[in-house]
C-alpha cells in the first residue's frame, strides 16, 4: 500500500536555502514559497518541463532575515509573510511590490494568517501575527495594531484562522512552545480578541498545527515527534500517532481523509482512520539524490496541498519544493 499514493513530478529550484512555508493560489496555478535565503518566490505552475513542474515567476524581495511563513489573500492578489526581521510584510502579487510593513513584534515573526469578512460591500482584511515575543497581534491591513494580546508563555508557533463547529464567528487557533493549544474568537465588535479557550497540552513542545478544510479537527505536530489530533469543539482527542522524528509541518489532505507530515527525517502520509500504518514514508522511497547520485533523506519543513487535492507540495531543507501527484484514484 506505501508505495501507491504519491508520484513524484519533479522540483522547484529557485532557493539556495531551507523552504520554511508555502501558500498555494485558489486556482492551483500559483505557488509561493518562502525560505532561509530571505526571499519569497512565486511559481507559475502552468509552465512546465521536464522533472520541473512548473517555472519560477518572480521573487520577492525585502525581508532581512529568514522566511518563515506566508500566505494569501482569497483573491490571491495579495501575499502576507513572517520574517525573523521581526516584521510581516504585504506583497502586491501582480507587481511583486511590498505594499506594507507591519511593526510591532519585537522579536522574530513566526507565523502569520488572514481573516476577510465583507462588511457594506467591502472586504476587511484582520492580519494575524505571532512571534518568539510570545504575542499574538491583531492588526489592521494598513499595518495598524488592532488587539495585541500575551498570549502564550513561550514563543508562539501558529496562528490559524478558523470557524469551529457549532459556534458562532470566526475564531484564530494559536500553538506556542508552552505546548498549549488555545483559540480566541475575532471581535466583530471592539478590538479585542476574546474567550481564551485552552483546547489542550500537548505531549511536547508545539512547532506546527493544520485545521481540517471543516474546522472539526485540528492537529498539533511536536518536536518529539507526537502528532495529536483533536476534535472541535469538544477538545478531545481524536486520535494521536509518533513518527519518529522532529515534527516541521503538517496539512490535512482537502479531498481525502489524510494528513501529511514534515519531519526532519523527511515526509509521511497518514490515514486519519489507520494512523498507525502510514500509507507513504519517504524512508522507503528514493526521491531525493545528493550531488554524487545517492539517495538521501532530505529534511522537510514545509508542507502544502493543491486544493483539488492533486498534488503535493514539499519543501526541502535543501532549497528544493518536491512536487508529487497523489494518485487521489487510489483507493
Amino acid at each position: 500500500m506505501s508505495g501507491s499514493v504519491l508520484h513524484l513530478l519533479g522540483t522547484l529550484e529557485a532557493h539556495n536555502k531551507r523552504v520554511t512555508c508555502l501558500a498555494m493560489s485558489a486556482d492551483d496555478t500559483t505557488l509561493v514559497s518562502g525560505s532561509r535565503d530571505k526571499s519569497l518566490v512565486m511559481w507559475d505552475l502552468e509552465q512546465q518541463e521536464p522533472e520541473h513542474p512548473g517555472m519560477a515567476q518572480r521573487s520577492l524581495l525585502g525581508h532581512f532575515h529568514f522566511v518563515e511563513d506566508v500566505v494569501l489573500t482569497k483573491d490571491d492578489r495579495f501575499a502576507l509573510s513572517a520574517s525573523w526581521d521581526s516584521t510581516l510584510r504585504m506583497w502586491d502579487l501582480e507587481s511583486g511590490e511590498c505594499r506594507q510593513t507591519f511593526t510591532g513584534h519585537s522579536g522574530d515573526v513566526t507565523c502569520v494568517d488572514i481573516c476577510e469578512e465583507e462588511a457594506e460591500g467591502k472586504v476587511i482584511y484582520k492580519v494575524i501575527s505571532g512571534g518568539r515575543d510570545k504575542k499574538v497581534i491583531l492588526w489592521n491591513v494598513e499595518g495598524k495594531v488592532v488587539s495585541e494580546k500575551p498570549a502564550h508563555e513561550d514563543w508562539v508557533t501558529a496562528v490559524k484562522h478558523t470557524s469551529i463547529p457549532e459556534k458562532e464567528g470566526e475564531f484564530v487557533i494559536t500553538a506556542s512552545w508552552d505546548r498549549t493549544l488555545k483559540y480566541y474568537q475575532l471581535p466583530t465588535e471592539g478590538n479585542t480578541l476574546t474567550e481564551e479557550v485552552v483546547i489542550a497540552k500537548a505531549p511536547s513542545f508545539i512547532n506546527c498545527i493544520s485545521v481540517a478544510p471543516n474546522g472539526s479537527l485540528v492537529a498539533v505536530g511536536c518536536k518529539d515527534g507526537s502528532v495529536v489530533i483533536y476534535s472541535l469543539p469538544d477538545n478531545s482527542v481524536h486520535c494521536e500517532f509518533n513518527v519518529g522524528a522532529e515534527v516541521n509541518s503538517l496539512e490535512f489532505s482537502p479531498m481525502k481523509y489524510w494528513i501529511a507530515v514534515g519531519t526532519t527525517n523527511g515526509m509521511r502520509i497518514v490515514d486519519i482512520d489507520n494512523a498507525k500504518q502510514p500509507l507513504y514514508d519517504s524512508a522507503h522511497h528514493e526521491f531525493a539524490y545528493n550531488d554524487e547520485g545517492v539517495s538521501v533523506q532530505i529534511p522537510v519543513h514545509a508542507i502544502r496541498f493543491s486544493h483539488d487535492g492533486h498534488r503535493l507540495f514539499a519543501g526541502g531543507d535543501d532549497g528544493r519544493v518536491f512536487v508529487f501527484d497523489t494518485n487521489m484514484d487510489t483507493n
